[in-house]
């Protein structure tokens, strides 16, 4: 999620943001997943009037016109098999932590080249953001609506009282499937 505050946080200031992180690799979150995909029909309208799961599925599917076919064709050859959406998700992120290397030296994209066509085929490495995008195209290229995510990560243990110092070499890009 996100946090906003009503007036700007000084350096020497503290405060406490709660969260929970899911078991995510654990046959019951699967299993809450695809309960949560059987019951999506029953879910209470949405913005513009649709019910939620189609508002859902018309503005976190699209993509622009300009998107290299090849993008979308590699994204089907790995979901293939794919059981479930779960399972195309999964083979998605496995596909792109298998293949591509993480780094923070990135050149820019070379003007007039899709930012995850140029990712997938000509540069093979690069930090979160090319990751998180790669993967909420090559989801939406396949049928299941993502959002592209930043914020920042808390990896680390509690300073003291668990509290967490939180700095800007702490942001982080993820994808919402």
């Amino acid at each position: 999620s996100e946090t906003f505050t009503s007036r700007e946080i000084k350096k020497e200031e503290s405060y406490i943001l709660e969260g929970i992180a899911p078991m995510v690799n654990t046959p019951e979150f699967e299993s809450l997943v695809g309960l949560y995909v059987s019951e999506f029909t029953e879910i209470a309208k949405g913005n513009e009037g649709l019910p939620k799961h189609e508002y859902i599925i018309e503005n976190y599917t699209q993509l622009p016109d300009t998107l290299p076919s090849r993008v979308t064709d590699l994204a089907l050859s790995i979901v293939k098999d794919a059981s479930s959406y779960y399972d195309k998700a999964m083979k998605i992120q496995r596909y792109l932590k298998e293949n591509f290397s993480y780094t923070l030296d990135t050149p820019y994209t070379p003007p007039n080249r899709d930012f995850v066509d140029y990712f997938l085929f000509d540069l093979e490495e690069g930090y979160c953001t090319y990751f998180a995008t790669a993967m909420a195209v090559m989801g939406r290229s396949v049928g299941l609506p993502t959002r592209y995510i930043e914020g920042f990560s808390m990896l680390g243990k509690p300073s003291s009282n668990d509290i967490y110092n939180i700095r800007k070499s702490d942001a982080h890009a993820w994808v919402e499937v």
